[in-house]
């Protein structure tokens, strides 16, 4: 589990300074065919950018097996949402709007045949965020 987040900071670590500051980052279990309601708030995940941005985000996880056929998406009314599948073997996909506008989509249409059996994550974020600005 510790080299698979590693993996996903170093993702992040793209777009973010060294310092990367962690909240609360635990994988919560979901199931096929469920589907997650939810926000996210500075009680999540976060990434501080650089640029002065944050980029919040919130991990779930699932045991797939090799033929199984997923599809996965996150949709907003207000935010730009991303996501990103880690397979078990620390590969990754990453989506930010092939389903449309708000609304990011693995994969961009159809359904995903999984290529392999293990524990897989995804992490369902906001995009960027602006910090508010430091008082004096």
């Amino acid at each position: 589990m510790r080299k698979r987040i590693r993996t996903v900071l170093l993702f992040l670590s793209l777009f973010a300074s060294p310092a990367v500051a962690l909240a609360a980052c635990i994988a919560q279990s979901i199931t096929f065919g469920e589907t997650r309601n939810g926000s996210l708030s500075n009680d999540d995940c976060i990434d501080h950018n650089a640029n002065g941005e944050d980029y919040y985000y919130d991990i779930y996880e699932f045991d797939g097996t090799i033929g199984q056929e997923i599809a996965i998406t996150n949709s907003s009314a207000s935010i730009d949402p991303d996501l990103l599948l880690l397979f078990p073997d620390d590969t990754n996909m990453y989506d930010d709007d092939s389903g449309g506008a708000l609304n990011a989509r693995i994969p961009a249409s159809g359904f995903l045949t999984l290529n392999q059996t293990g524990r897989f994550l995804i992490f369902a974020s906001s995009g960027w965020r602006s910090r508010p600005a430091p008082t004096r």
